[in-house]
């Protein structure tokens, strides 16, 4: 279901996001670093599921940032949502590890009370 949700953002943002032509605000820019930082905050980079979207993540910003300077504002407008979603999944995919792992411990913590 999260992943439909993810998906369904994503295309919208696809959709709604390549049909302007403005220049690209610079707070995108600061946006997607910030995913990108927060993600790294909470571990994403160390987290096996989640390397590869920080990988990805810090790529796109860096090719966003090129076609920004190119002077393609389109591209780029699209280049740097993905790179924010990238991150976005990074930091969900780690949380959820994070969560899953102190479930974990604290059923096994129930069951030693038990014994």
């Amino acid at each position: 279901m999260k992943r439909i949700v993810l998906l369904g953002a994503l295309t919208t943002g696809f959709v709604f996001g390549g049909c302007a032509s403005n220049p690209v605000p610079p707070a995108k820019v600061t946006d997607t670093q910030a995913s990108i930082s927060a993600a790294e905050a909470v571990g994403a980079t160390s987290n096996p599921r989640a390397a590869l979207h920080m990988k990805l993540a810090k790529e796109q910003l860096a090719q966003g940032e090129q076609l920004l300077r190119d002077g393609d504002d389109d591209e780029a407008r699209l280049v740097l949502e993905r790179a924010r979603i990238d991150a976005e999944l990074a930091m969900a995919l780690t949380r959820e590890e994070q969560a899953q792992h102190q479930a974990r411990a604290s059923m096994e913590k129930v069951r030693q009370v038990g014994r």
